[in-house]
Order: structure tokens, then sequence, then C-alpha cells
């Protein structure tokens, strides 16, 4: 039962990658470029979010041990 919240916490980590780096291809293909303030927002923001999760999960499963 040690690795169950880590484990939990496991799809939002890969969920939250993926949205990142999906977010960056779409912002990178864009025809219509977004201003550069909007695309620092969203890679600090989606950054922070994975960041938060990650130390989550990581103290969790610290804890657990």
């Amino acid at each position: 039962n040690k690795l169950s919240s880590y484990r939990d916490s496991l799809p939002i980590l890969i969920v939250y990658l993926f949205s990142l780096v999906l977010g960056i291809e779409v912002l990178s293909h864009q025809h219509t470029h977004f201003s550069p303030y909007y695309e620092t927002f969203f890679l600090l923001f989606q950054t922070s979010i994975f960041l938060l999760t990650s130390f989550k999960a990581y103290s969790d499963y610290k804890r657990g041990l």
C-alpha cells in the first residue's frame, strides 16, 4: 500500500505532461500566432501545475515509505 498514492497520482502527471507537450505543439504550429505573453503564461502555468502535482505525488510517496 506504500505506492498506492503515488500510483494514483501517476495518471495525473501523465495527463499534465501530455497536455504540456500538446500545448507546445499547438502553439508552435499555429498560423495565427498568439502574443508572446500568452505563450509564456501558458508554459509557466502548465509547468507550475506539473511541478506542484509531481511534488505532491513525491511527498505522498515518501510519507508512505
